[in-house]
């Protein structure tokens, strides 16, 4: 959802989520709920809630998005062509020439790096760490059990990635998870995972 809610525009979202049968009050408790958080993941969250209370299949969902686009004069044809998912082949083109891009070695995130890498974060951790693979639930369990200690609650999530994850917790997938969240400097990261981390 994280990838959709990019493709929707600030201007027009509430008409958006209007067309999904969603009224005005429950779209501004949502946005109001999570107003540390910047736009993109505040939309992911309003998704998210849209998809739960849905009883069809996520093709039937992805229909209905691209009908309330339409309605709202948003393309849904970027969208469409960025959430289809990558071949193996093109998946593994796209982490060899971020490689040679960079110069970031293959190796996976340890420990001792958490607290830096989570600190560049900011205010997109939910859409960061659902690149991750890591769940709006995980994420807002979380949030519970860090109230008001966001970097806390940042390296926690990394920590339980990094055990679920083992050896495939990888820095490259943590590097291609800032470069789709965008607003994140992840120039200054390659800076951060070149270096030699003590383990």
């Amino acid at each position: 959802m994280s990838r959709i809610a990019r493709h929707i525009k600030a201007y027009s979202h509430v008409m958006f989520f209007m067309e999904l049968d969603m009224d005005d009050t429950t779209i501004s408790q949502i946005r109001y709920d999570n107003d540390m958080l910047d736009f993109r993941s505040q939309v992911t969250r309003i998704l998210i809630r849209w998809q739960n209370n849905l009883k069809t299949g996520e093709q039937a969902a992805l229909g209905l998005i691209v009908d309330a686009m339409k309605a709202t004069s948003m393309d849904s044809t970027d969208m469409l062509s960025e959430i289809t998912p990558l071949s193996f082949f093109e998946e593994a083109r796209k982490v060899a020439e971020l490689i040679d891009e960079t110069e970031v070695p293959q190796r996976c995130l340890v420990e001792s790096e958490v607290k830096e890498v989570a600190h560049l974060v900011g205010k997109m951790y939910v859409v960061f760490f659902i690149e991750l693979d890591m769940t709006n639930e995980d994420i807002e369990e979380a949030e519970m059990n860090h109230h008001r200690h966001v970097l806390e609650m940042k390296e926690s999530l990394f920590n339980g990635w990094l055990t679920r994850e083992g050896d495939g917790a990888n820095v490259v997938r943590v590097l291609m998870a800032f470069q789709e969240c965008r607003q994140l400097n992840w120039k200054t990261l390659v800076d951060v995972l070149k270096k030699i981390p003590s383990v």
